[in-house]
């Protein structure tokens, strides 16, 4: 079985219209718009860690305190790690 042809779970998590309209009128503002700014957050502190993190290994590497091939081995981690988290935040 490919990915492809594997069933779909239905998203229990889905608002109605009337539970959308209802949150936009207890908080002012809708989910869609929610959603869309903590992405934004979360999206931008992990592309800062993980810039952080690229930092770091590239300053290790120009001191002689790991390989190059450590250095490179931790940044695709991190560019991995990256990757998911956005992912999974979208």
């Amino acid at each position: 079985m490919t990915l492809m042809n594997m069933p779909r779970v239905p998203n229990v998590l889905a608002m109605s219209g009337d539970m959308s309209t209802a949150f936009k009128a207890g908080s002012g503002v809708s989910p869609d718009t929610l959603h869309s700014v903590i992405f934004a957050i979360c999206a931008g502190v992990a592309l800062v860690i993980c810039a952080w993190v690229g930092v770091k290994l590239i300053e290790a590497l120009r001191d002689g305190d790991i390989a190059s091939s450590d250095a490179l081995r931790g940044i695709v981690s991190t560019i991995i790690l990256a990757g998911t988290l956005l992912w999974v935040v979208s």
